[in-house]
């Protein structure tokens, strides 16, 4: 009989915690590829029917109703700490999101070790275990994404210095980088291309690429682009 409940118990944690954890992530999928294609639009034709900007404000998405729930989180537990782990891991998840998500690898934890029926003090281990796995994660992620951008470091310098001597003006050379160079360092110029024709100058867009990608290497590139650029080299 206690097996049962335990099973009963564990069966409805799991379902509960997998169904939140889908919904994260397919609201969070479906958001971007929205987000991008309206982005596109906007780069590309400038002009938006205001008819049709007016229907899209008035049917909030799920996504919106997971912002204000996450964003309430982060302001009452002060989760700011990890915003620029976030950031620099390339994971597009906001910090209140992330901390849902924590929770449920906890209680998931929790209820395995309820299930097998552990002591007390190895359930609540398994608990601490299963809420700090996911900042694991993402500091592993952040690892492997800044080792990625060092080695790309040399191709997108060749890139770039390809085609300044084939004639191509600075901005142009940055946005053959952000076309041919992958994640993590492509997306990023592309990030810092969009910055500059949203009028932030190319010191602070570059400023802002390295808090991104804090690898000293692109540090000491990219300040020496900012000082060419300030004294007029190529």
């Amino acid at each position: 009989m206690v097996m049962t409940n335990s099973l009963i118990y564990l069966l409805v944690i799991t379902f509960i915690a997998v169904t939140v954890l889908a919904k994260l992530i397919l609201s969070h999928v479906l958001y971007k590829a929205k987000y991008e294609k309206r982005l596109k639009k906007y780069i590309e034709i400038k002009t938006v029917d205001k008819h049709e900007n007016k229907k899209e404000i008035s049917q909030p998405s799920e996504r919106f109703y997971l912002k204000r729930v996450s964003s309430g989180i982060e302001r009452v537990l002060n989760l700011s700490k990890h915003e620029k782990l976030l950031v620099q891991s390339g994971i597009q998840l906001s910090q209140g999101e992330v901390f849902i998500g924590r929770l449920m690898v906890a209680v998931i934890a929790i209820s395995i070790g309820v299930f097998y029926d552990f002591p007390i003090l190895l359930i609540i281990s398994c608990g601490f275990v299963g809420f700090y796995l996911p900042i694991m994660y993402v500091k592993k992620g952040r690892k492997k994404r800044l080792e990625k951008c060092s080695n790309q470091l040399g191709e997108a310098l060749g890139t770039m210095a390809n085609a300044l001597r084939a004639g191509f003006s600075f901005m142009q050379a940055m946005k053959m980088v952000a076309k041919e160079i992958d994640d993590p360092l492509g997306p990023e110029f592309s990030k810092a291309l969009q910055e500059i024709n949203y009028g932030v100058s190319v010191e602070n867009a570059f400023r802002g690429l390295i808090e991104r990608l804090p690898d000293k290497e692109l540090e000491i590139v990219l300040n020496t682009l900012i000082i060419q650029r300030s004294t007029g080299g190529t």
